[in-house]
């Protein structure tokens, strides 16, 4: 459920032409990158990795929303 929004960008970015995306990475540094065909690459490796240990930081975001009273959500753009 929570993948929901997500799945529907990554759709509409597929339907409007695009062969995949770019991100960067939630628990590095790295990016990574979501292909819409397989095809559209070639393996030049793979292999299989053991996590040692994972930290998660957090501190409170400076994009805030507000739920009206009608149940709307607004969000407050922040640029970074």
């Amino acid at each position: 459920m929570d993948y929901i929004p997500t799945q529907f960008l990554a759709e509409l970015i597929k339907h409007e032409g695009f062969d995949g995306i770019c991100y960067k990475s939630g628990s590095g540094k790295g990016l990574n990158y979501l292909l819409f065909n397989l095809h559209d690459a070639d393996l030049i490796n793979c292999s299989v990795m053991r996590t040692i240990s994972v930290e998660y930081k957090f501190e409170e975001c400076s994009n805030p929303y507000f739920v009206k009273d009608d149940g709307s959500i607004t969000f407050i753009k922040v640029q970074f």
